[in-house]
């Protein structure tokens, strides 16, 4: 009767003595609305404004103060909750909280195991293994570059294993163009405290687009400072001191022979404390000590020379220069939810499916599972996973 003076009942209620009042009060016309719309949502799923005060012969603008009313006191929640919903819709929390708790169960038994063969074939198509799914062209690069962020390999395996056999018509200009422009850092993630000699064709390194170094490169465990040979701490410290250099600057700085400087940027590099402009510089360090001595050969344009490299710099990290850490014990650093997130949806990207042993094949300084799945559970929570 407080909600609607002007409504008569027929046959005419009686109302208990114990139901009179508010609490002692008596009845308003807006408290009696804001009980009346309480009631009405408590049965129904989400609904549009128009709709609410379309059923209970309310006005849009009274029953949006009610609703307001109950949004503040926390009792529902509005926003876009049916898929394709045009208008701004509003729903009882505990009931929101059911129904988003039965669509993501029902969204799950929709799911199920395959045997190991048919999930290999679905990878040789999700990465572009497969003949008829082989990328074409310049920018398909790119695509395969942010399907491959962060993930190691061996640095003779990336153009002839990785990158030629998802892209037909793939050429090292492209990689290198896309290094120079500034787009993309080739580099290692997780080194040993020391590394013996140069980098060899087994040694692991990283593709990262250079927004995102710093991210990558917070994620494996602090060590102490490496353990290189003097003709690196040399470099190493032209580097500090002057900036990037051309390979012919840095060997002049440095006062090294050329043999002497491969092989120390070869160290350096193997301690994932420097890289070059362009993949080239990596190109050369791979050709056997032989090849890379031959003067004559190089005069002549056989195989990729230090001089193609542009200029060698210090990788640039979150935290101090690995260089310069102290000497303590490994000691895995805690990560932030945007970065582990970001390494969630990479490795999503990377494999379409994430389990646990998938993640076992990945490098040892990523994120755990433990660490993985309660980002999952949000992300598909938000709806943007299942």
């Amino acid at each position: 009767r407080a909600a609607y003076p002007q409504a008569l009942a027929a046959p005419d209620l009686a109302v208990p003595d114990s139901h009179r009042g508010n609490g002692g009060a008596a009845w308003t016309r807006d408290t009696a609305l804001v009980e009346v719309m309480r009631a009405r949502l408590a049965g129904f799923g989400p609904q549009p404004l128009a709709a609410i005060a379309s059923a209970l012969a309310l006005p849009e603008g009274g029953a949006g103060i009610a609703l307001g009313q109950l949004e503040a006191e926390g009792y529902v929640m509005r926003g876009r909750f049916t898929p394709g919903a045009a208008a701004e819709e509003w729903c009882e929390r505990h009931l929101l909280a059911r129904i988003h708790h039965y669509t993501i169960k029902r969204l799950r038994r929709e799911i199920e195991p395959v045997e190991r063969q048919d999930f290999m074939r679905f990878l040789f198509d999700w990465q572009h293994l497969a003949p008829d799914t082989q990328l074409r062209g310049q920018a398909a690069l790119r695509q395969v570059l942010a399907q491959l962020e962060g993930y190691e390999a061996a640095a003779g395996a990336w153009e002839n294993d990785l990158l030629a056999l998802r892209l037909r018509d793939y050429s090292i200009l492209w990689l290198d163009e896309l290094c120079r422009a500034g787009k993309l850092i080739w580099t290692r993630i997780g080194a040993p405290v020391s590394a013996a000699g140069g980098p060899v064709r087994g040694t692991p390194i990283v593709l990262l687009p250079r927004r995102q170094s710093a991210l990558w490169h917070a994620l494996p465990a602090a060590s102490g400072a490496p353990d290189i040979s003097p003709r690196a701490g040399r470099v190493l410290a032209a580097l500090r001191r002057d900036g990037a250099m051309f390979f012919d600057e840095l060997q002049s700085d440095a006062r090294l022979l050329p043999v002497e400087l491969e092989n120390a940027l070869g160290e350096l590099v193997s301690t994932g404390l420097v890289n070059a402009d362009s993949f080239a510089g990596m190109r050369a360090m791979l050709q056997p000590a032989s090849k890379r001595a031959s003067v004559d050969k190089r005069r002549r344009g056989a195989g990729p020379t230090m001089d193609e490299a542009g200029r060698w710099s210090l990788v640039r990290r979150a935290g101090p220069d690995a260089a310069e850490a102290a000497a303590t014990p490994a000691r895995k650093p805690r990560l932030g939810p945007e970065t582990v997130e970001h390494v969630a949806m990479t490795l999503l990207r990377r494999y379409g499916v994430m389990f646990w042993r998938l993640l076992e094949r990945e490098a040892a300084w990523l994120p755990s599972w433990r660490e993985l799945l309660p980002v999952y559970h949000r992300l598909e929570a938000r709806g943007e996973i299942r």
